[in-house]
């Protein structure tokens, strides 16, 4: 679920074997062409009735999971396996599948990541690094360092300002609503 730095440093074994792409969430349309791509690739007809009778709780759902196509993935595989539910079933599911890899996630962090990462988690939006070390009651340059860590990982992601004081907020929407609930 991470990389080590042996893929990202330039000087460490396996940098020039892989090659990493940022990939952006999906976009509307290209959720229902994925979604209506996969309905057609695995024969799963009840996908394309969804994408296409229900566009409010699919714009829902791409908004929940930032667009992106793991999390997508599992709340496919919970429209295909369980009956008609509520929005609120659905998030309860979907929060249920990615527990263990959000879990592992958050694990993997340092306490002083974690501390960090909670809260933000709890503050939802985008929050400066002195405000962060207020809430967090630690020091504005060890925040500031463990930003750019978190930031490096992807776990979070700086939002330029015009000013030097950056914004930070977790990368990943829903491992954020996971974090609240």
């Amino acid at each position: 679920t991470r990389l080590t730095e042996h893929f990202w440093k330039y000087n460490k074994p396996f940098y020039e074997f892989f090659r990493t792409m940022d990939l952006q969430p999906l976009n509307s349309d290209e959720v229902k062409k994925l979604l209506l791509n996969w309905s057609e690739k695995l024969k799963l007809p009840r996908l394309k009735e969804f994408v296409e009778h229900r566009p409010g709780q699919l714009e829902t759902v791409r908004v929940l999971t930032d667009g992106l196509p793991r999390t997508l993935q599992f709340f496919v595989n919970i429209l295909l396996t369980q009956g008609e539910e509520t929005g609120y079933e659905y998030i309860r599911l979907l929060m249920d599948r990615v527990t263990p890899l959000y879990q592992e996630r958050l694990n993997s962090l340092p306490p002083s990541q974690r501390k960090i990462v909670l809260q933000m988690a709890f503050l939802w939006e985008a929050i400066g690094a002195k405000e962060l070390a207020q809430a967090t009651k630690m020091e504005n340059r060890l925040i500031s360092a463990q930003l750019n860590q978190l930031v490096t990982r992807g776990i979070a992601e700086k939002l330029e300002t015009r000013t030097k004081n950056h914004l930070y907020r977790l990368s990943e929407r829903f491992f954020n609503l996971w974090l609240i609930f």
